[in-house]
């Protein structure tokens, strides 16, 4: 039976939500539409594809996230190299022709059909013949003398009722809730968003459709009392918003789901608010950008958003008892110390009505008008380093002394960081992460600390205990110690068998299997819960050791550098 695994690349975010969207289409659609049988397996770790050892494995990236993919296609040439390698997503939509070598197929766009056709011309053992890639139409590929070729354009389904449901799993992060997507595109062009290039037009499953999906979401997971449509704009098409509205109301899903999604500021009124309510929408939010309407003018959104119109979102979400986020954007070329401070104290005028969602730098995405203005000015490239894309300040491996900036004419860099770390905005844990320490954070200190007194003491065989966000931080930084690490060990069944970086992931039970001499503890939140357990492992004279021991350390201290 045909193998197919599907990786998505997520570069250092942590969370896990469940399937993928996208993979998740992927998989629903040969299941419905091909006529083979195959067995899938879905994941964000590479080594767990290694051991599946599919005939095929299908990439997914953004391109913040694109370094990854590199990272990926390393392993799986040197530990899978007959399997083929299919690569789809917004950055090889946009660069086509920077397909890498290391990739056997590009997809272009929407790839569902395009993914399907790829299966049905799939010879096990072979892969694709040279001469059935140019009948394969949205799809580019190495060309015989080594340049990239492109296909035919794909013509998009018009009709997405014809699309079966995507698999879905439990959602790790929050398995309260699911995700849904009830449109494809958005009807707005924004300078510095790459949406409209990668879905090309904006389309809608039928409020129907939508009704169904939701309905077999309650069906198959009761668990589900949440679901986030992650459209771009869900709300732009406003008979079929009542519509929706209608039906959930007249089936009784309002009463069973609450429901969050992304609205745009100009279109929120008095009837949308009531609407979202017949819908049990709990909560709304969009993308202000900024609070200077200089600004706003300058990023040419479409639509005519304006300060004006945000305040008015925010005031209506809160008559009608909508939780209102809204995201915020700095650095965007022609912004000024004045415009900044603009919208720091929309902010703050606003805090008691809105939370911030996302607090970004401005980057300019490949496939933009952002990226045309940027790159002829050489601040990118097609073979810059995409970890330069990295857009939020609130990540904990934000770049505060080596971010892309694209406004130095404007506000030198120096004050804009000042202005941002003074403004208050940024939580005190994460405003600032620049000193002389080789180590990201203290997790990898204390851990490497351990490992090497360890080594030093004569151990050489370590399991760590504990396969969660803390371990993540320090797992690229085990490699080089004088010390093997021999698996991790962690108490989530759901976990088994797979594996976190290059390190399988085993139950406490199978800890005298690995041939442990010790068992190093990796949690900050959890340790002392962890350190009560040793017991199980001491049973078999196995040391437990520990990074924090009773100082409480922080969770926010240990995000720092």
């Amino acid at each position: 039976m045909l193998k197919i695994g599907f990786i998505q690349a997520q570069g250092n975010d942590s969370r896990s939500y469940g399937i993928p969207m996208a993979f998740g289409y992927l998989a629903s659609v040969l299941q419905k539409e091909w006529n083979q049988p195959f067995e899938y397996r879905i994941t964000s770790e590479p080594y767990d594809l290694v051991e599946f050892q599919p005939d095929v494995i299908g990439i997914g990236s953004v391109t913040s996230c694109f370094w990854q993919v590199h990272d990926f296609t390393a392993i799986f040439r040197e530990r899978l190299p007959d399997t083929k390698l299919v690569l789809g997503g917004h950055h090889i939509s946009a660069l086509p022709h920077r397909l890498p070598k290391s990739i056997d197929v590009g997809v272009i766009g929407e790839g569902e059909d395009v993914f399907l056709d790829l299966m049905r011309a799939f010879e096990p053992g072979i892969g694709w013949k040279y001469d059935q890639y140019q009948d394969i139409a949205g799809i580019c590929y190495h060309g015989r003398l080594g340049s990239v070729m492109r296909s035919d354009a794909r013509v998009l389904r018009k009709d997405l009722d014809s699309m079966p449901y995507p698999l879905r799993s439990k959602n790790p992060t929050n398995p309260d809730e699911a995700i849904i997507f009830t449109s494809r595109g958005c009807p707005f062009r924004c300078t510095y968003c790459s949406t409209q290039e990668y879905w090309e037009s904006y389309r809608r499953f039928s409020a129907e459709y939508v009704v169904r999906e939701l309905q077999h979401i309650v069906d198959t997971a009761p668990h589900v009392k949440s679901v986030y449509i992650l459209d771009d704009l869900y709300v732009a098409d406003r008979r079929r918003l009542r519509e929706m509205a209608r039906l959930i109301d007249q089936t009784g899903l309002n009463k069973r789901l609450s429901f969050h999604g992304f609205v745009r500021s100009n279109l929120v009124d008095e009837e949308m608010c009531e609407l979202l309510k017949t819908m049990n929408v709990s909560a709304i939010r969009f993308g202000a950008e900024s609070g200077s309407d200089d600004v706003l003018q300058l990023m040419e959104r479409g639509g005519k958003c304006s300060v004006a119109s945000h305040q008015n979102a925010i005031d209506l979400a809160y008559k009608h008892g909508l939780k209102c986020g809204a995201s915020f954007m700095l650095g965007f070329p022609g912004e000024k110390l004045a415009d900044m401070h603009k919208t720091f104290d929309f902010m703050r005028r606003n805090e008691e009505k809105m939370f911030i969602e996302g607090f970004y730098l401005t980057v300019p995405l490949p496939g933009t008008e952002l990226w045309t203005w940027a790159s002829e000015r050489g601040y990118v490239s097609e073979d810059m380093d995409w970890r330069k894309l990295n857009l939020s300040f609130q990540n904990p491996d934000f770049d505060w002394d080596g971010f892309l900036y694209l406004n130095d004419q404007n506000v030198p860099r120096r004050d804009f960081v000042k202005a941002i770390l003074e403004s208050g905005i940024l939580p005190e844990a994460t405003a600032w992460r620049g000193n002389t320490n080789k180590y990201p954070n203290l997790a990898v200190e204390r851990m490497v600390h351990v490992l090497e007194t360890l080594a030093a003491d004569g151990v050489r065989r370590v399991a760590i205990y504990g396969a969660g966000e803390h371990t993540r931080r320090v797992k690229d930084y085990l490699s080089d110690l004088p010390i093997q690490i021999v698996g991790l060990i962690d108490d989530n069944p759901n976990l088994h068998g797979t594996h976190l970086g290059p390190y399988k992931i085993h139950s406490p039970d199978e800890a005298a299997d690995l041939g442990a001499q010790a068992i190093v503890l990796s949690s900050d939140r959890a340790e002392e819960t962890l350190w009560q357990r040793r017991e199980q492992f001491e049973a078999y004279g196995i040391a437990v050791h520990r990074l924090y021991g009773s100082e409480g350390t922080p969770h926010e201290e240990l995000c720092l550098t």
